[in-house]
């Protein structure tokens, strides 16, 4: 008897974000963000945006 296959990947999230955005940052800048992001228990992205709409 064969087990189902299950799903592959995370759940969707329900967000519809469809446009991506590049930046550059120094070694130093990204082992900053890396750090707050895992101290804060959050994704690069979302760490960005909690910054970016707290701070306005």
């Amino acid at each position: 008897m064969e087990n189902p296959k299950r799903p592959r990947g995370r759940p969707a999230t329900g967000r519809q974000r469809t446009k991506m955005l590049g930046a550059r940052f120094t070694d130093e800048e990204i082992k900053t963000i890396k750090e707050l992001a895992k101290k804060n228990n959050m994704t690069i992205p979302d760490f960005i945006l909690y910054k970016i709409q707290k701070d306005d």
